[in-house]
């Protein structure tokens, strides 16, 4: 079986790539650096098993179509993938910006890692929005 490397070549097969980056380097931030949403508990919590169900899915998803098996694409699946995981990247994005903007007294060297943890949640969430937006392009045939 062939690789369908025309796929990468594709907007929403760039599009895959950057989101794979973009999770992938927020997660590292949250988990390898310290970085931390809201410093609460259940807010981090919430965004790394949005950043490893994006890690999950979307390499899955990029295989898949290297490989030829584009039937995904005549579904909703896709699609609605695509829109959680920006709704869910968007919030985690927005909830951390809202917390690092009004607090000083913390340490700068944990408010930095935050802010570039937040930055990548926001940068992984628009490309998902753009490719929700292609993938419904192709689910309605266009």
């Amino acid at each position: 079986m062939a690789l369908n490397t025309d796929y990468l070549k594709s907007v929403p097969g760039v599009l895959k790539l950057l989101e794979i980056v973009f999770v992938v380097t927020a997660f590292g931030i949250l988990r390898g650096g310290g970085a931390s949403v809201n410093m609460t508990i259940d807010a981090d919590f919430f965004l790394c098993g949005v950043l490893v169900t994006a890690i999950i899915i979307t390499p899955l998803l990029l295989v898949c179509y290297l490989m030829g098996r584009t039937e995904i694409q005549q579904s909703i699946l896709e699609a609605s993938l695509n829109c959680l995981l920006f709704v869910f990247l968007f919030s985690g994005g927005v909830a951390g910006s809202a917390f690092w903007s009004k607090h000083i007294s913390i340490p700068k060297s944990l408010k930095q890692k935050s802010l570039a943890m937040v930055s990548f949640c926001f940068l992984a969430s628009f490309a998902y929005l753009a490719d929700t937006i292609f993938s419904i392009k192709k689910y309605r045939g266009g």
